[in-house]
């Protein structure tokens, strides 16, 4: 892994006009991917995690928009592309498996038909059919499809949940993707299928060098497989650091607080410490910090500004004005 940054996200703001105003569901957040690196994004639904891997893909649909900021992959700037250029991109560079595989899939085609679309798409096999099928019936075993040369031909339907999250996966390994961007890619499976899927995205980094964001709620699943971890709260990034400073030395009281309601299992019983209070509307995000009001360490003074990020130790930044004597990002 290098030190050069394969994708960077600079002050990238996501908005959504309603008729209660306009919703920052990503705002100005800043972030790096380097080559090869396992990132997790955490925090609870409704953060903007999903909108943030969106908007990288120019995904966001109208009347959303992406109002400011850069996305930076191998130092172009993916939102200033044309819809031509970008669609070069999306799929063959940079991939995603979304998080509802039976939503994604198309129930009237068969799952090898939507795995093979990438590579006619790309011309990965030069539109060749045979070529075609054949690359799709490796990915579909390097996934873990059992019999894909039968199943090639089967419905989304006669796929179970965890071969359809396979399928998926398969998708987005079909052009040989630089990023993967995994959205909750194990929601709604069993811990065992659950536990599957990650080894095999584990597998897809170490074989082929893939960089991969996993976006998730799970602290847990992101401190077993992440190298660094951000977590977000109402549209921000709050703290950012390696998956040790994050888990180990929590700076941000969210972190903390989702930290402590992570059931333990140990000799003394521990009671679970539910976070007080509620996410902020994102219409009307108060000023100040977002997660002030929910705080037990709350200052008047977190009310009032924006508050910035604080370096407390190298690579560990915490927006939190209790780290104020540090110094500013």
């Amino acid at each position: 892994m290098t030190n050069t940054p394969l994708l960077e996200l600079k002050n990238l703001t996501t908005v959504f006009p309603t008729r209660r105003g306009l919703v920052r569901a990503v705002a100005d957040v800043s972030l790096s991917l380097a080559q090869g690196e396992l990132l997790g994004i955490v925090g609870e639904s409704g953060c903007g995690k999903s909108v943030t891997m969106l908007s990288i893909l120019r995904l966001i649909s109208t009347p959303g928009r992406i109002a400011a900021g850069q996305a930076l992959f191998q130092g172009r700037d993916l939102l200033k592309l044309s819809d031509g250029a970008m669609r070069q991109i999306r799929g063959k560079d940079i991939a995603m498996v979304f998080q509802d595989p039976l939503s994604t899939l198309n129930p009237a085609f068969p799952v090898g038909e939507q795995i093979r679309e990438s590579l006619r798409i790309h011309h990965i096999a030069q539109n060749h059919f045979a070529r075609e099928k054949e690359r799709v019936i490796e990915l579909m075993s390097e996934v873990g499809i059992s019999s894909p040369t039968d199943r090639f031909h089967e419905y989304p339907h006669q796929f179970s949940g965890g071969m359809q999250q396979r399928a998926l996966i398969a998708i987005a390994l079909a052009c040989e993707p630089k990023i993967l961007l995994a959205d909750e890619p194990t929601t709604s499976l069993d811990v065992t299928i659950q536990a599957q899927i990650m080894d095999l995205m584990r597998r897809i980094n170490e074989a082929r060098g893939t960089a991969i964001v996993l976006v998730t709620h799970n602290l847990d699943l992101a401190a077993e497989f992440c190298q660094r971890i951000a977590v977000m709260y109402a549209g921000r990034l709050v703290e950012i650091g390696t998956t040790d400073q994050v888990i180990e030395t929590p700076q941000h009281p969210y972190t903390r607080g989702l930290l402590t309601c992570i059931p333990r299992i140990s000799a003394q019983r521990t009671r679970i410490e539910p976070i007080p209070g509620n996410v902020p509307d994102l219409a009307n995000v108060p000023p100040g910090c977002a997660f002030a009001e929910r705080c037990s360490e709350m200052q008047p003074i977190c009310q009032n500004d924006l508050i910035p990020f604080f370096e407390i130790a190298p690579g560990h930044l915490v927006r939190c004005l209790r780290h104020s004597s540090a110094t500013p990002d």
